[in-house]
C-alpha cells in the first residue's frame, strides 16, 4: 500500500518517508517526555493531598477565570456541562502531558551532541540543559501565576502557602 503511494505521489511518497525518520529520530524522546509528563501529574497529585497546594491546571483557572468576560464564562459552563468543573481540569492535565510530549525531543536536540557516543548517564550538557529547563519554567510559573500562588487548600497563610506551591511546582 505505502509503495504505491510512493509510486503515485512523490511528494507523499517523501512526507512519509520524512515522517519515519522523525519518529525513528525523536520518538523515544518524545516518549522520554511523555513519561515524564505522566510523573508530574502524579507528583502534583500527591503534593495537593498532602501539603494541600493548588495544581497547575487549578492555578490556570485560578488565574484565567476572572479575567473572562461573563458571557464568555457562561458559554464554557454550558458547553462543558454537566462536568463544567472537571472536564476543563482534565483537558488542562492532558495539554500538559502533551506538552511534556512536545519537549522531550527539544531537550534531547538541546542536550546532546552529535560527537559523544550514547551513555546511560547524562553528560554535563545535558545536565545543564535540564537545569535551564527548570529555571525558566520555575520563572515561568512565578511570573505567570503570582497573584494565585497564595491559595491554599488547608488555609496555610498566603506568604508560607506560596512559598509552599513554589516548591511543589519545581
Amino acid at each position: 500500500m505505502i509503495a504505491t503511494l510512493r509510486e503515485r505521489s512523490p511528494l507523499l511518497g517523501k512526507i512519509i518517508d520524512g515522517a519515519t525518520g522523525l519518529i525513528r529520530s525523536d520518538g523515544p524522546s518524545a516518549v522520554a517526555g511523555l513519561l515524564g509528563a505522566l510523573a508530574s501529574v502524579i507528583v502534583m497529585g500527591f503534593f495537593r493531598f498532602s501539603w494541600g497546594t493548588t495544581s497547575l491546571p487549578e492555578l490556570v483557572g485560578e488565574r484565567l477565570l476572572p479575567l473572562l468576560p461573563v458571557d464568555t464564562f457562561i458559554k464554557l459552563l454550558v458547553t462543558f456541562q454537566p462536568h463544567s468543573k472537571t472536564s476543563p481540569l482534565g483537558l488542562s492535565l492532558l495539554g500538559q502531558i502533551v506538552v511534556g510530549a512536545l519537549i522531550g525531543p527539544i531537550f534531547h536536540r538541546l542536550a546532546r551532541t552529535g560527537d559523544e557516543a550514547p551513555s546511560r548517564w547524562p553528560n554535563r550538557r545535558a545536565l545543564v540543559t535540564a537545569g535551564v529547563f527548570v529555571l525558566v519554567m520555575e520563572l515561568l510559573s512565578l511570573i505567570l501565576f503570582w497573584p494565585v500562588l497564595g491559595e491554599s487548600l488547608v488555609g496555610d497563610p498566603i506568604g508560607r502557602a506560596r512559598f509552599i506551591t513554589s516548591m511543589a511546582n519545581l
